[in-house]
């Protein structure tokens, strides 16, 4: 039905249904009964029509109230009608909006299948082509025909280009060097390093309208540092007068000196990775800082310099920090959390590098990265009140939530700790792994926290780990954990360590100590976190594994036994029962898979029954391994 035809159906009705409606008027005698129009009538406001007697009558209401309904009516169908309207038949504006709310499907850049609009219709391509808003963002991949049909189409506007193809560099630069003044955005995902001297050219050039730049230089794997390429970065000047509109600058192996004149005053985000230049030392790092008194978002990663802090350098307050990154070596990230002053709301994120022959950084762990006076100089180390741990091959991570504050409303402050395995968690071929005491030293970093009011604490930990760590030290820095979530990655171990560390230890009882392996005998010890109220045990067993040959786990109990023991113990020793219980467990054993339900059900009928704990959440999944067999062939 076209649009023409839609508009004179819908005036047909509604003159017909006034028509009606007024036929039925009369008929009752409610509107005049002399229909003869007089001469001296042809006035407003009625013009020819008998005046009414009475303004408020009831019969004069009720017409309006049912020309009111059919106007409701007449209103309804017409939103239908344009409803139904064909695409090729929108207004441009409408169009060209869709097409903007389709291009922002990405966080940066444009979405690259916003093109496909163009193929809808001959209307939708004549609005798309010749739309310049449409081209402002322009994603340079494997051709330059975008870019350069952009830079025509967008007749004159601004424009962002993304550069994600490293070979169309020297092109890209090549191209848009007659539109420098344009730019407001300029991005390059990955630079070659022989292409490197492009990028440096342009970057002399005034940009007026560029308010953000992100270059990444790439660090090759083989690379011959000589006359022509003394080091693996850039380093030039980036200065106010070329680029009076910066606010966000995000560079990798790029290193804008600090001068009078630099653009580090007005920058509000400043990302500041590995720059590799010869002249860069820790004197530098000071000046760019004391510069950076308008950045919300500092992250800071120097390369492996050793030169420590000057005795006589003050404390930088940065008031408008909310987010501060740093990555490097130990006395790096100990001197610049010594010398910057932030805001109690600002997150914070540490990346701790080192070697595995630092013995100070195998030793203390977190804690030689940080000042003596953290609690103090870094307020929200004293203030997380949730924690996540994660220990795992290849790294060490934490992250740490605050309350929100006045300022940050609902949002909570952030704390992201990342430090290295310092200790071969399996030995090569020929060797054999760490002692078991050195593994048990990735949770023991926990003890930063010590300090702060956590009530919530969640642990991810590799399962050879597990019968490692001392969970009792652990948990003992935690004296106001209310809810404690421990997860066993890789294959299922048992659970007892765990809980043993959650209940009470009669005096001169011989337990058997994980790490070392042998009895010892240990004095009365009140259960840990007197105020945990909900428990979560992840991917432990729920039964014994047929096939599992270590020591530690030899006569292990059920899960549940051991669950059992450790709360009873908790409630014999004056502790309040759990609110919650949460067991996802792990079946070992094909043959007991039969009987989970049973196994369900007593939990629940127990632990609840005997006021242990006020809910239970028991399940269980098949983990046994698949045993070949020739009579499966």
């Amino acid at each position: 039905m076209s649009a023409t035809t839609t508009t004179h159906s819908v005036n047909d009705y509604a003159t017909a249904t006034l028509k009606s409606n007024l036929h039925m008027e009369r008929s009752t005698g409610s509107l005049y009964q002399d229909e003869s129009l007089r001469a001296d009538g042809l006035q407003g406001p009625y013009y020819g029509l008998h005046p009414l007697k009475d303004a408020t009558s009831h019969a004069s209401s009720t017409l309006i109230i049912r020309v009111d309904d059919v106007r409701q009516d007449l209103l309804s169908i017409c939103a239908l009608a344009n409803a139904s309207a064909p695409v090729n038949k929108l207004p441009s504006e409408i169009l060209v909006a869709i097409f903007l709310y389709a291009q922002a499907a990405v966080d940066e850049g444009t979405s690259p299948y916003w093109h496909v609009v163009l193929l809808v219709c001959r209307r939708w391509f004549v609005v798309a082509a010749t739309a310049p808003p449409l081209w402002r963002e322009i994603v340079v991949g494997r051709s330059l025909n975008l870019l350069l049909t952009g830079l025509v189409r967008s007749k004159g506007l601004t424009v962002g280009v993304f550069v994600i193809n490293r070979n169309a560099v020297p092109e890209v630069v090549e191209t848009i060097l007659p539109h420098v003044r344009r730019l407001h955005h300029l991005s390059f995902s990955s630079i070659h390093q022989q292409h490197k001297g492009h990028v440096a050219s342009l970057l002399q050039q005034p940009m007026p309208a560029l308010r953000r730049l992100q270059a990444i230089v790439e660090h090759p794997v083989t690379y011959t540092i000589s006359l022509q390429n003394p080091s693996l970065g850039i380093s030039l000047s980036l200065s106010r007068e070329n680029f009076p509109a910066l606010r966000c600058l995000v560079v990798e192996k790029i290193f804008p000196p600090p001068s009078s004149d630099s653009i580090y005053h007005q920058l509000t985000v400043l990302h500041l990775m590995d720059p590799q230049a010869r002249e860069f030392d820790y004197q530098a790092w000071i000046n760019i800082i004391c510069a950076c008194l308008n950045v919300e978002d500092l992250a800071l990663e120097p390369p492996d310099i050793h030169s420590a802090a000057d005795s006589d350098t003050g404390m930088i307050v940065l008031p408008r920090l909310r987010k501060l990154h740093l990555a490097g070596l130990r006395w790096f990230l100990r001197d610049v959390m010594q010398t910057i002053t932030m805001a109690q709301i600002a997150d914070l994120s540490i990346h701790l590098r080192g070697s595995i022959d630092d013995d100070v950084l195998r030793e203390e762990g977190l804690s030689s990265a940080l000042p003596q006076d953290y609690r103090t100089t870094v307020p929200i180390f004293s203030s997380v009140t949730e924690v996540h741990a994660q220990a795992s091959q290849s790294a060490d991570l934490f992250g740490a939530y605050g309350p929100p504050t006045v300022s940050t409303h609902s949002q909570r402050r952030r704390l992201s700790l990342r430090t290295p395995v310092t200790y071969k968690t399996r030995g090569l071929e020929g060797e054999e792994p760490e002692h078991p005491e050195l593994l048990a030293r990735s949770l023991r970093q926990l003890s930063v926290f010590f300090a702060a009011p956590v009530e919530v604490l969640r642990i991810d930990i590799d399962s050879y780990q597990v019968h490692c760590v001392k969970w009792r030290t652990v948990l003992d820095h935690f004296p106001l954990l209310r809810e404690l979530s421990i997860t066993a990655l890789a294959h299922p171990p048992i659970a007892k360590p765990v809980l043993d560390a959650i209940k009470p230890v009669p005096a001169s009882l011989e337990v058997v100590d994980f790490v070392c392996g042998r009895m010892v005998a240990n004095a009365y010890q009140r259960a840990p976190c007197p105020r945990l109220r909900v428990v979560r045990i992840c991917g432990f067993r729920a039964t014994a594994d047929p096939w599992d040959r270590e020591p530690w786990n030899s006569n292990a109990p059920l899960t549940f036994h051991s669950v059992y023991e450790c709360l009873s113990e908790r409630v014999r020793d004056g502790q309040e029962a759990l609110e919650e219980l949460v067991l996802d467990l792990n079946c070992m054993d094909a043959q007991k898979w039969a009987t989970v339900g049973q196994r369900a059900r007593d939990c629940e009928s127990v632990l609840v029954g005997r006021g242990l704990v006020g809910k239970v959440e028991y399940e269980e999944r098949q983990n046994w391994p698949d045993l070949f067999t020739y009579e499966d062939v």
